[in-house]
């Protein structure tokens, strides 16, 4: 009987993380099949909704304890961002198809939270190998399809290229995650983080300079700088100042600074950091950025509620998206989403405070913190993806709570 029972148990996990894969391929999806495959929008919001509706139907629907206030918050605060976009866009619209939001957001959640219940290892590992094959395949697209992308009748160069995981920029924030999971598993089955994160990571920013995205090669660099602090044992330098808050400080100085520094002509024209901007083919617009920052403004200003219909125009081009996750959130939503995604963000940069007294994870999860939010303030973020590394984070300290891991300690 007892060996029945964990059989039949067995088999059910089994399901549970095919369905959870199947709900992951769902919802994080490389963006070139939104180019290479007709109305392929329509086919993944069907997926969506057989994907939610089959874990619903085979599983009791989890809710975060009470106890756990950052799941709690975390997990709310995602259900609201969702409605104010649906409430922004019905308004706006009058598209009943916005209700997805909600709906999509709502179910989303749910199913992460009953893996975090369940088993948080497995979310990482399953996220290792799925994250792992999209980065491969990422690869071997750009030095098949270089320089002019999967879908050349976009127009030919680096700028207008789409790859696996889309375009120049894209592809970072599947680099980012898949180098944070392999980190946390090399550390929670070996107790370091091997040599080989030095050669994936050196791949990636060739990649990057490959695709002329400085955006990924500066983060990547900063990653690298942090790696080989860790394997030099030097968390002393760098620990302490890696705080969740700190780091939302140094982001918005550094955000700041830079829309300053633009306003100011002579500054732009003969600054040591236009000198060194000019050396990568840049200047203190940033590729054009903080012409789409002021338009993003403007368009919140005239409706601060609910935002703007998204539209943006530079050097004749029209542009859906304002090359910064923050700003873009709040001009097409206005405060009714803008302030739900601040609450999330400080619910999921808060959860690592659990494990400070692991320096070793500590100081690579709250690197990673920081480099996802410093990419946020110069390219759109997909929703879908930042909150899998949400959970990611969570699933991290849960694990590391719920078996009492010791590995990686620095003495």
């Amino acid at each position: 009987m007892v060996l029945r029972f964990h059989k039949h148990h067995l088999k059910g996990l089994k399901l549970q993380n095919i369905l959870f894969v199947f709900v992951l391929v769902s919802f994080v999806t490389p963006q070139c099949f939104d180019y290479l495959i007709p109305h392929f929008r329509i086919v993944i919001y069907i997926m969506r909704i057989i994907a939610i509706s089959l874990f619903i139907l085979i599983y009791k629907v989890s809710f975060p304890n009470k106890n756990d206030h950052i799941l709690y918050f975390l997990s709310f605060s995602i259900i609201l961002f969702g409605a104010g976009q649906s409430i922004a866009e019905l308004i706006k619209t009058i598209d009943p198809l916005a209700i997805r939001f909600v709906l999509f957001y709502s179910g989303f959640s749910l199913i992460f939270i009953r893996m975090l219940k369940k088993n948080p290892k497995v979310i990482i590992k399953i996220l290792f190998y799925l994250l792992g094959i999209y980065n491969i395949i990422q690869i071997i697209s750009v030095a098949v399809f270089f320089p002019n992308g999967m879908t050349p009748w976009l127009g030919t160069g680096t700028s207008k290229a789409v790859y696996f995981l889309g375009g120049k920029n894209q592809a970072f924030v599947f680099m980012l995650l898949f180098l944070l999971v392999f980190s946390i598993k090399s550390i929670s089955d070996k107790g370091k983080v091997p040599k080989t994160i030095f050669v994936i990571i050196s791949i990636f920013i060739i990649e990057g300079y490959i695709l002329d995205s400085m955006a990924t090669v500066v983060c990547l660099e900063l990653l690298l700088l942090c790696y080989t602090m860790d394997v030099a044992k030097a968390h002393k330098l760098i620990w302490r100042i890696l705080n969740p808050y700190i780091l939302l400080l140094i982001i918005s100085v550094i955000f700041g600074v830079f829309c300053i520094a633009n306003s100011l002509t002579d500054f732009s024209r003969t600054s040591a950091i236009a000198g060194i901007l000019y050396k990568y083919n840049r200047n203190l617009t940033f590729t054009g950025r903080t012409f789409l920052w002021q338009q993003a403004i403007h368009m919140f200003l005239k409706n601060p509620i609910l935002g703007g219909d998204g539209e943006f125009l530079i050097v004749g081009i029209s542009l859906n998206q304002a090359h910064n996750a923050f700003l873009d959130i709040l001009c097409k939503y206005g405060l009714i989403s803008f302030v739900p995604f601040l609450l999330f963000l400080l619910c999921f940069s808060s959860a690592i405070l659990r494990i400070k007294n692991n320096k070793r994870v500590y100081v690579i999860v709250s690197i990673s913190i920081f480099t996802l939010l410093f990419h946020c303030c110069f390219e759109y973020m997909d929703m879908y993806v930042m909150f899998v590394f949400a959970f990611l984070i969570l699933a991290i300290t849960k694990g590391m709570i719920n078996t009492n891991l010791k590995v990686g300690k620095t003495v």
